[in-house]
């Protein structure tokens, strides 16, 4: 198997429709292509939803240990289930909800280089982008999105950090560093240790970076405008999360020596 696409997903079947459409007209030829989903006990659809496209991709679905409908568990813990599980030569970590580009998948696998990160950049959808999402023909080609009223329309000063994941902002960005859509070898994966799991909101993306930094690791970020990915708004679905950004950097631990940046959760 030459690419695994591991996601852990809770009711967001609408949302995971349209990424694992994406899938199916990936330039890299199906047979080429495991998905990993980790369904954290979804309460709505998204059994039917994996079992629908299963026909047509190689999907593994996984159920995680149990836990309480409606309570939060953190991504890291459901992400690293699926690191253990992938068989891909090149192992993508990603979101349900987030749409590859028609070359995301056969580039990423072709630049793929030992103890190096392989990123492509995205697209944030704001809700009525969302909205008119399918009056564009996205499933052609994710760049349709470019021909929405007012995509580009935003902040004047593109180098300010505030402003990095506006949509022109996106097209100037050389490197890119997001957990968004990115991965290693899986032997790199395996040296990595995984990601590290955390009790709240928003850590784990913040110290894969620093992990990452701490161990000097090249960052190698796709750049045709055909790898760009759309990541679908899901305001609705995370009603209710507490979104505290000092706190998930607080939480993030000192790495002093690059060993200490390396772990055995896999």
């Amino acid at each position: 198997m030459k690419v695994s696409v591991v996601f852990g997903t809770y009711n967001r079947a609408e949302l995971l429709r349209r990424s694992l459409d994406g899938y199916l007209r990936q330039r890299l030829p199906v047979d080429q292509l495991e998905i990993i989903a980790i369904d954290d006990w979804s309460t709505d659809d998204t059994g039917d939803v994996l079992a629908d496209y299963a026909r047509r991709l190689r999907i593994v679905a996984i159920r995680p240990p149990w836990k309480e409908p409606g309570t939060w568990r953190d991504s890291a813990t459901i992400l690293n289930i699926g690191l253990r599980a992938a068989s891909g030569e090149l192992v993508v970590s990603t979101h349900p909800e987030v749409i590859p580009g028609l070359d995301s998948l056969r580039a990423m696998h072709a630049s793929q280089r030992a103890r190096a990160y392989h990123a492509c950049k995205a697209y944030y959808l704001n809700p009525a982008q969302q909205a008119a999402l399918d009056t564009v023909d996205w499933r052609a080609s994710n760049l349709a999105l470019r021909a929405l009223p007012g995509f580009y329309d935003g902040p004047a000063d593109l180098d300010a950090p505030e402003n990095a994941y506006a949509h022109a902002a996106m097209d100037r960005h050389r490197v890119w560093e997001s957990l968004l859509f990115g991965g290693m070898t899986r032997d790199t994966w395996r040296w990595f240790g995984g990601l590290r799991e955390f009790e709240g909101w928003g850590s784990v993306d913040v110290d894969f970076l620093h992990r990452r930094q701490a161990l000097g690791m090249e960052n190698v970020t796709e750049l045709g405008d055909e790898t760009i990915c759309i990541h679908q708004n899901h305001d609705v679905q995370n009603q209710g999360v507490v979104r505290d950004v000092a706190r998930a950097i607080a939480a993030v631990p000192r790495y002093d020596r690059p060993q200490d940046a390396l772990l055995a959760n896999l």
